[in-house]
């Protein structure tokens, strides 16, 4: 499979966890804020997944990133 992670910095990453899960407690939202990391199911980003694994052709994980946090790790590769 191919891992692609969208950084962002902390307090665009804190603003996008109350867009995507406002104030509801779930499991998926405590983990999002103790790791960093925003699955793309919950971040809206199911057909962009889709769409890279077909014109891939194979399996795609998506994710957006918090920058700085546990998930934060090279090798990077900068989209203009």
């Amino acid at each position: 499979d191919i891992d692609f992670g969208l950084r962002v910095p902390p307090d665009e990453y804190d603003r996008l966890i109350e867009d995507f899960f406002g104030d509801k407690t779930t499991e998926a939202r405590t983990n999002a804020i103790a790791r960093g990391r925003i699955f793309s199911r919950h971040a809206g980003l199911k057909e962009l997944r889709a769409a890279l694994e077909t014109d891939l052709d194979r399996k795609v994980d998506l994710a957006v990133i918090k920058r700085g946090g546990m998930f934060d790790n090279e090798p990077w590769l900068r989209v203009p």
